[in-house]
C-alpha cells in the first residue's frame, strides 16, 4: 500500500526534470484536486539534498499555474520545506485560445476556473504575463518550467 502524502498551502516541493536535475515550486492555493503553484527562477540543482530555503527566498517566481495535485500525491514532487503564503494571493489573468483562433483573457479567481463572467476577447499581443487557461498535469508543468528556464538561460 502506498503511503499517503500530506501537503498544504505553503509547501515547497522539488520538481524533477527529464535530465535528472531539479527545480522548486510552492503551493499558493488549493481547490479540490488542483493547486495553484509558483515555480522559481533558479538554476536547476543536480542533487535534491542540496536544496535550501534560500533558493526560493532569493529567487522570484518565473511562472504560476493551476495543476493537478498528482505530482505531490504520487510522490513525483517531493515536499522539501514550507514557507507561509502571504494572503491574499494576487491571481494572474489567464489566456485562452478558441478553436477559431480568437484569444481571450479571463481574470484570475480563487478557483482554477477563473472569473468566466469577465472573459473578454483580446489580441494575441495582449496576453502579456497571463498564464495559460486550464489545469496542467505534472508532466506538462515540468515541461513548461524547463522551457521558461531555458528562455532566460538558466537551464
Amino acid at each position: 500500500m502506498k503511503k499517503k502524502v500530506k501537503f498544504q498551502v505553503g509547501d515547497i516541493f522539488l520538481i524533477p526534470f527529464e535530465d535528472g536535475r531539479f527545480g522548486a515550486g510552492r503551493i499558493l492555493k488549493r481547490d479540490e484536486a488542483t493547486m495553484f503553484v509558483e515555480l522559481y527562477k533558479m538554476r536547476p540543482l543536480n542533487d535534491p539534498s542540496l536544496f535550501e530555503l534560500n533558493h526560493i527566498n532569493t529567487n522570484e517566481a518565473i511562472f504560476k499555474i493551476w495543476c493537478y495535485d498528482e505530482g505531490i500525491r504520487k510522490g513525483e514532487w517531493n515536499v522539501a520545506g514550507h514557507k507561509e503564503v502571504e494572503l491574499p494571493v494576487k491571481m494572474p489573468g489567464f489566456w485562452d485560445k478558441s478553436a477559431y483562433g480568437k484569444y481571450y483573457l479571463i481574470p484570475g479567481a480563487d478557483t482554477h476556473e477563473g472569473d468566466i463572467s469577465q472573459k473578454k476577447e483580446i489580441q494575441k499581443e495582449e496576453i502579456g504575463d497571463a498564464s495559460p487557461y486550464g489545469i496542467g498535469g505534472s508532466g506538462y508543468v515540468e515541461k513548461v518550467y524547463a522551457k521558461k528556464l531555458k528562455e532566460i538561460d538558466l537551464f
